[in-house]
């Protein structure tokens, strides 16, 4: 399952004006920080603990964030359901 929001609206990439985002591969997420970004996309304030709790169980995590200031703009998760896991 893919989970994803975020604030920013797809722009042609040849628009100067377009911020400049940096796409990454991340093992720590500030729980604190992600409520703050499902706020900003209008979705209801999360319990900071269940969110903790989802980030870790999460086969990994994407984030979109501007490369001035690091602010977090998007996020994208992945979870398994045992179906796809090779068992050795």
């Amino acid at each position: 399952m893919l989970e994803f929001m975020s604030l920013v609206s797809p722009r042609p990439l040849s628009n100067p004006r377009s911020p400049r985002i940096r796409i990454n591969v991340e093992s720590q997420i500030d729980a604190h920080e992600l409520n703050q970004l499902f706020i900003k996309v209008g979705k209801p304030v999360q319990d900071v603990a269940k969110l903790r709790c989802a980030l870790e169980h999460s086969l990994f995590c994407v984030t979109a964030r501007l490369i001035t200031g690091r602010l977090l703009i998007g996020f994208a998760r992945t979870t398994e359901t045992g179906c796809l896991m090779q068992r050795f």
